[in-house]
C-alpha cells in the first residue's frame, strides 16, 4: 500500500514515516526541506519503498507533479506537513 506522508522531513512526520515502513507500507514522502541525515539513516533499509519529492505545498502545479509521480496508486495519505 503506498502511503503519501507529508511533512516527512520533520520530527513527527520522519518517525510516521519509518512505522509505516517497518509495517510493510511503501511510502511517498514530500516536504518544502530535504530530509537531514537522521532520516535518511532511519530509512536507508527500505530506500526500495520510498519516493522522495521536495517541494511546496502550497502550489497547487507541485500537488499535481507530486500525485503523478506516484510510482503506483496513493491509498492513503498521512497529512503532517505545515507552515511556520
Amino acid at each position: 500500500m503506498l502511503i503519501l506522508v507529508t511533512g516527512a522531513a520533520g520530527l513527527i512526520g520522519s518517525h510516521v514515516m519509518v512505522a509505516l515502513l517497518k509495517d510493510g507500507h511503501s511510502i511517498l514522502a514530500t516536504d518544502i526541506n530535504p530530509l537531514p541525515r537522521v532520516v535518511t539513516g532511519q530509512i536507508t533499509s527500505f530506500m526500495d519503498r520510498v519516493t522522495v519529492i521536495t517541494g511546496d505545498l502550497c502550489s497547487v502545479k507541485f500537488v499535481d507533479e507530486l500525485f503523478a509521480a506516484a510510482p503506483t496508486p496513493i491509498e492513503g495519505i498521512m497529512h503532517i506537513g505545515g507552515i511556520r
